[in-house]
């Protein structure tokens, strides 16, 4: 008796983890139509699925949108963002996957998470911080969402002041 229910639940583990794999596919070529990134867009709807990415918005009003990254990893950054005067609204979803979310410094951010054997961090520099916020509501199914601000070699590549080590200032 024992041997056909370990069998059965060795069956069902199988076919949960075949599965998943398949959804994911449907949606890559449901989604391979769309135009491309446009990094200047005020609205994001942004899916790396089975693939990794690594984009850049300079929108002059960002809204906010969507990314999806599923079995995939994606570094997206918002540093070179305005956000709109009425905030901005990001719902992330990763599944299997893994999002670098870089906000602009400066900018207030709320996360607000959902992880499932995954999970969710907000390292962003609350201290500071004006205007109008990014919410970001992310789901972590199995994968990762990090939240933060640049970082100085960032920075300096943005052409932005940077402080040498001898103490010089200089740009790149």
């Amino acid at each position: 008796m024992r041997r056909p229910l370990l069998t059965l639940t060795g069956l069902i583990a199988l076919v949960g983890l075949a599965i998943p794999p398949f959804f994911a596919l449907s949606e890559k070529r449901r989604r391979s139509g769309r135009p491309e990134f446009d990094a200047t867009g005020d609205e994001l709807d942004v899916a790396t699925i089975f693939a990794g990415d690594d984009i850049r918005s300079q929108a002059a009003a960002f809204r906010g949108g969507d990314v999806l990254c599923w079995y995939g990893g994606l570094k997206l950054d918002l540093s070179g963002v305005t956000i709109d005067e009425d905030g901005a609204y990001l719902r992330v979803r990763c599944l299997f996957g893994g999002l670098d979310l870089v906000v602009p410094e400066g900018c207030p951010v709320h996360v607000r998470s959902r992880a499932i054997m995954g999970g969710v961090g907000d390292m962003t520099d609350q201290r500071d911080v004006a205007g109008p916020a990014l919410v970001v509501d992310a789901l972590s199914l199995f994968g990762g969402v990090s939240v933060r601000n640049p970082e100085e070699d960032e920075r300096s590549a943005d052409g932005l002041s940077a402080v040498a080590a001898d103490g010089t200032e200089g740009g790149a």
